[in-house]
C-alpha cells in the first residue's frame, strides 16, 4: 500500500479530481511532460503471482500502457527507443492543492503511431533482469544478500536492503542451468518466502502478504494497513476460503530426491527445482515460509472498484458484499484512469490443486 494522507483518502471518497504529472525522458535527454488532457487511455498492471495461482517467489514485471492524443502529429518526430517514463498521479484535496503519488519508472518497450494516437507499452525495472545469469562474475559460495546485491549491480537496479530475509543463507555453487538474472531473483525470493517486485520508488524489494481476519466492528477499525471495499461495480467471490496447510520443499540430487514437509499436505504449496537450495537446508526454509503462510486463510475473488492509485499488488483488503465481509490479499490489480480498477486474489481450489503442482 502506498502511503497517503488522511486528506487524500477523504478526497478519494468525494471529489476524485485526478491529475497526472508523468514525464517521458528520451535517450537524448529531451523531457516530454504529459497531462490528463493528452490521454486516451492510462493503465498500470501489476501482480505478485502468476494468473490463476498463489505462488511463492514470483517476480512479475509491472506494465504501463497509455494512448496519447496524436491527432496533430505532435509525437511523430520523437525517437522513443530506450526512453523512460516516470509515473506520478495526483489528487486534488479539499484545500485546492494536489497530493501526488509516485507510481514507478518504466522503460518504453514499444511505441506505435496510429491514425490519431500514440500507443506506448512500457515495463518497470524488473525488465532489466532479463539478461543471462552466465554474465555474473560473483564468486560462490555466496549468501542470498550477496547474490541480490551482485544481480542489482550488474543490471543497474537499486534495491531495498531492509526487505531481504534469510540474507545469510549460503548457496554453495553457481547454478549451471541457462537462467536469467530474473530467475535468480525469483529463486532468492522463494527461499525467503516472498514475492519480488519493483516498488513505486523504483527499487527491487521483497514482501509477503499480511493475512487479516475481519474485525468485529469493521466500521470503527483502523484501515491504515488494508483497504476496505464496499461499493463494487462487479464481483465474483469464491465459495470458500483458501487455507494453506503446509509447505513442501523438494530438491533432486542426481538420481535421488530429498523432501521436507512443514505442516500437512491437505493444501500444501510446493517448492521444487530451485537450484539455490542445497541439501540439509530444506527444513529451515520450509519452517521459515510456513510461519508466514500456514493456517492464514484468505478468500479468492475478483472485483472492480473505483480506481485508487495507492492500491498495490500484495496489499491486504476486506471486501463487503451484501452485508458479508471477506478478508483477502491482492495478487493482481490494474489501475485504470477514468475507469474502474480490477482487484484480483487468485489461488487454485483444493480440487484444482489435486491435478497440478507448484514449481
Amino acid at each position: 500500500m502506498i502511503n497517503a494522507s488522511s486528506e487524500f483518502k477523504k478526497a478519494l471518497k468525494s471529489t476524485r479530481e485526478f491529475r497526472i504529472q508523468d514525464k517521458i525522458t528520451l535517450k537524448d535527454g529531451t523531457v516530454i511532460p504529459l497531462s490528463l488532457q493528452d490521454l486516451r487511455k492510462y493503465q498500470i498492471n501489476e501482480a505478485t503471482s502468476a494468473s490463476g495461482k498463489f505462488e511463492i517467489g514470483a517476480a512479475v514485471i509491472k506494465k504501463y500502457s497509455i494512448a496519447l492524443d496524436n491527432m496533430d502529429g505532435r509525437y511523430d518526430s520523437y525517437d522513443f527507443e530506450d526512453a523512460d517514463i516516470q509515473a506520478v498521479i495526483g489528487l486534488k484535496l479539499s484545500d485546492g492543492t494536489y497530493e501526488d503519488v509516485k507510481k514507478g519508472t518504466y522503460r518504453i518497450y514499444k511505441a506505435t503511431i496510429g491514425d490519431s494516437t500514440l500507443q506506448i507499452e512500457a515495463y518497470d525495472e524488473m525488465l532489466f533482469f532479463s539478461r543471462p545469469y552466465s554474465d555474473s562474475t560473483l564468486t560462490y559460495p555466496a549468501s542470498i544478500r550477496e547474490i541480490i546485491q551482485s544481480a542489482c549491480r550488474d543490471c543497474e537496479v537499486t534495491f531495498d536492503a531492509s526487505t531481504i530475509e534469510m540474507g545469510t543463507y549460503r548457496v554453495d555453487k553457481k547454478p549451471t542451468e541457462s537462467l536469467t538474472y530474473r530467475d535468480i531473483i525469483s529463486y532468492c525470493a522463494q527461499i525467503m518466502g516472498c514475492y519480488a517486485r519493483i516498488d513505486h520508488l523504483g527499487r527491487l524489494s521483497f514482501g509477503w502478504y499480511e493475512f487479516l481476519t475481519v474485525p468485529d466492528e469493521l466500521e470503527d477499525s483502523d484501515t491504515s494497513n488494508y483497504h476496505h471495499f464496499e461499493n463494487l461495480y462487479s464481483q465474483t467471490v469464491n465459495g470458500n476460503d483458501i487455507n494453506i496447510t503446509g509447505i513442501k520443499v523438494t530438491i533432486r540430487n542426481n538420481d535421488s530426491e530429498e523432501s521436507y514437509l512443514q505442516g500437512t499436505d491437505t493444501y500444501a504449496l510446493e517448492i521444487s527445482e530451485n537450484p539455490l537450495i542445497s541439501s540439509g537446508t530444506l527444513e529451515t526454509i520450509a519452517k521459515h515460509i510456513g510461519d508466514k503462510t500456514i493456517n492464514k486463510p484468505f478468500r479468492p475473488l475478483s472485483i472492480s472498484v473505483q480506481s485508487n492509485p495507492t492500491i498495490e499488488a500484495g496489499d491486504a483488503v476486506i471486501v463487503t458484499v451484501r452485508d458479508r465481509s471477506y478478508a483477502t490479499v491482492v495478487t493482481e490489480t490494474t489501475f485504470n484512469m477514468g475507469g474502474t480498477q480490477a482487484i484480483i486474489s487468485t489461488a487454485e481450489t483444493p480440487t484444482e490443486k489435486t491435478f497440478t503442482k507448484y514449481s
